[in-house]
């Protein structure tokens, strides 16, 4: 949900943001129909059908060949073999075959849910990456939240670790973002997320037309702090072995070392 609000603030009130999330180009219009909230347009099962997405293989995925690039005019080429790929959009989220087509030499803010290997290509100009860095607790609460499991902290755990954590991440994979091109800086998510906008606010372009942002959920409501097992107090020590096993991911590993590097250093943004 963080990304989807960064991704839909700063493409509704600046130019040139190009997301999975939403173009500034039409992200207004969408707000005020599709995404809002007493909007008879708007996506009723938007977090079912975003979940569903997330779990479709290829669908968030612009190397797996499963989802072959098509020409955007031909669509109904791209009926025929994509099958259900084939609309470039759906439920506010663009699939990354139709993000690639377009292109992003027109972006000057470009936001991604995706594998690190996305950020890993020939940009038209230096790339400053910026990375959203979350504690240990807050993210694993967050993958099971959003894969809907109920992390009970039943003494043997691991069954329902791995179905929180859905195998290996490959968001953050520090070979691949290690690039002479690629320039990585950080933020604390979510606690920083309104300075973060601020900051963006000053480099970026501002529409003529200035709108609030309507939130839109693209996941379930989180339990209330008091009903997740792992914030209490009573189970510190149980939370400790769940910080030790996040670490033994080799991905969530590379991204907790380098947000620990990037706090309190130039490379912090707010």
């Amino acid at each position: 949900t963080g990304g989807t609000t960064i991704n839909g603030e700063l493409a509704l009130n600046y130019e040139r943001v190009c997301g999975n999330k939403g173009y500034s180009q039409d992200f207004r219009n969408k707000n005020k129909t599709r995404f809002s909230e007493d909007s008879p347009h708007k996506y009723k099962n938007n977090v079912n059908a975003t979940r569903m997405l997330s779990n479709m293989r290829g669908a968030s995925d612009i190397s797996n060949n499963r989802v072959p690039i098509r020409s955007l005019g031909n669509r109904l080429q791209r009926i025929e073999i994509n099958g259900k790929f084939f609309y470039p959009e759906t439920h506010g989220h663009f699939f990354n075959f139709y993000m690639h087509e377009v292109g992003f030499t027109d972006c000057d803010y470009v936001a991604n849910e995706i594998g690190a290997k996305f950020w890993d290509k020939d940009w038209h100009r230096p790339l400053e990456l910026h990375v959203p860095c979350r504690s240990h607790l807050d993210i694993f609460l967050s993958m099971c939240n959003h894969r809907q499991v109920n992390f009970t902290c039943k003494s043997d755990f691991k069954e329902e670790f791995d179905k929180c954590i859905g195998g290996e991440d490959k968001r953050f994979d520090i070979q691949e973002l290690t690039h002479p091109n690629i320039h990585l800086k950080c933020f604390r998510s979510p606690s920083k997320i309104n300075a973060y906008l601020d900051y963006m606010g000053e480099r970026l372009q501002k529409k003529e037309i200035q709108t609030k942002y309507k939130h839109r959920k693209t996941n379930a409501q989180r339990k209330d702090e008091r009903q997740e097992c792992l914030l209490l107090p009573k189970y510190a020590d149980y939370s400790i072995q769940i910080v030790r096993h996040l670490q033994a991911v080799r991905s969530l590993s590379e991204y907790f070392s380098f947000c620990s590097k990037c706090h309190h250093t130039e490379n912090e943004l707010v």
